[in-house]
């Protein structure tokens, strides 16, 4: 008789070590995610349940004996659990699309999929060839200057408007509003193989679209947008840039300084390019150059396609 308390807590300290032993397969299954790990995984799992009905066999019989009808209800339990779990799910998914579908006006996709992907925004950068595009709004000042602010923003968001589904049917990606200047880059972080010609179709399309926009700003009484276009390509560095606190997918580079530099010689419904940029292009198009003297770099030659 003594023997079966002394065979009882040998049961139970077999139990808790395959238990504590169960716990760690697990974790190494996951890990490692190989067939030894689930074989031992499975091994540990038989021996654990057959001990567990070995030590509470018993007490399981005399259970279902006794409460029969409880355990009847045990599925429609299940059930009503599982309906709600999976509308709790359904209803975070739908707060975090939701979530998402606000932040992409105002972060990059490529920090939003970091952010889903990592839980967090690595900082850094790599070194990509890229076609930079940049807008700007001719005599932006004397608008402010003549016309109420509401006005100047209505006939900005229009163009804006423009600007970034070009920019955005292209393939590009846009990195910042800049005042009354848009800057967008191509071949990051989406590949294009010929981001030049993308970013040139970009830019045509804006200075086209321009037109009929100032046709229906003028019908409205509202000031009008004559808007030059700038690209170079170059190598940038391309990646999040900023600290913990604060970031932005962005380009940093003489690339991005150049295209800034040279739109300011863009006239309205002109398209401005730099000669490694022009030569890229997969299709010549007839352009006027000029050798102008560009801030931080001295004379540069440069592209003027009339495409309005």
């Amino acid at each position: 008789m003594a023997s079966m308390p002394l065979l009882s807590s040998v049961l139970y300290l077999a139990l808790s070590l395959l238990g504590y032993g169960l716990v760690k397969s697990v974790l190494s299954f996951r890990a490692n995610r190989d067939l030894p790990h689930f074989l031992w995984l499975s091994v540990l799992l038989i021996a654990a349940f057959g001990l567990w009905l070995e030590l509470f066999g018993g007490v399981v019989d005399a259970l279902i004996g006794k409460y029969r009808i409880l355990l009847a209800l045990g599925p429609l339990a299940m059930f009503l659990a599982y309906y709600y779990w999976g509308n709790k799910s359904a209803f975070y998914q739908k707060q975090s699309s939701q979530t998402n579908d606000f932040f992409k006006y105002y972060l990059s996709p490529q920090v939003i999929s970091d952010l889903q992907e990592k839980g967090y925004v690595p900082i850094g950068g790599q070194k990509r060839q890229v076609s930079i595009l940049v807008t700007d709004v001719r005599n932006s000042t004397g608008l402010c200057i003549s016309h109420p602010p509401e006005t100047v923003v209505r006939s900005l968001n229009q163009y804006f408007e423009v600007v970034t589904t070009a920019v955005t049917r292209h393939g590009g990606t846009v990195d910042k509003l800049t005042g009354d200047g848009v800057m967008a880059m191509f071949n990051a972080p989406q590949t294009l193989e010929d981001h030049t010609s993308c970013a040139f179709e970009a830019a045509r399309d804006i200075q086209i679209n321009m037109k009929t926009v100032n046709a229906k700003l003028a019908s409205g009484g509202l000031p009008e947008l004559n808007v030059g276009v700038g690209i170079d390509t170059g190598v940038g560095i391309v990646g999040n840039i900023g600290s913990k606190h604060m970031v932005r997918y962005t380009v940093i580079g003489d690339v991005a300084n150049t295209a800034s530099r040279i739109q300011e010689y863009a006239n309205a419904g002109e398209v401005v390019l730099t000669g490694s940029a022009f030569k890229l292009l997969s299709k010549k198009v007839p352009a006027a150059t000029q050798t102008v003297n560009v801030r931080g770099k001295g004379p540069l030659v440069i592209y003027k396609v009339n495409v309005a």
